[in-house]
């Protein structure tokens, strides 16, 4: 699997859910003063585990860890979205 082509589905998933998701669709998170430069901290109370803190840079525009998280409502997709793109960009 390429984590770049995972990353980029996740990227258009996101765009995706912003401009047609529906409530329900995804997690609409508030980026909060004492998440704002830890990732991980933001990726387990979403999702309940550390391991997709890309993925909340990526909804957050950033480009690396050390870049704060900025102070605002981001859109998250669900688990069951993340797995799924997940599985389809595995190598066959």
């Amino acid at each position: 699997m390429s984590i770049n082509s995972y990353l980029q589905a996740v990227r258009r998933h996101i765009d995706w859910l912003k401009r047609y998701g529906r409530k329900g669709q995804y997690i609409c998170w508030q980026i909060m003063p004492e998440e704002i430069n830890d990732p991980t901290l933001v990726s387990y109370r979403a999702y309940g585990t550390r391991d997709h803190s890309q993925i909340i840079q990526l909804a957050c525009g950033t480009n690396s860890a050390w870049e704060p998280l900025p102070e605002t409502e981001i859109i998250l997709p669900l688990m069951k979205d993340l797995t799924l793109l997940l599985r389809q960009h595995e190598p066959m």
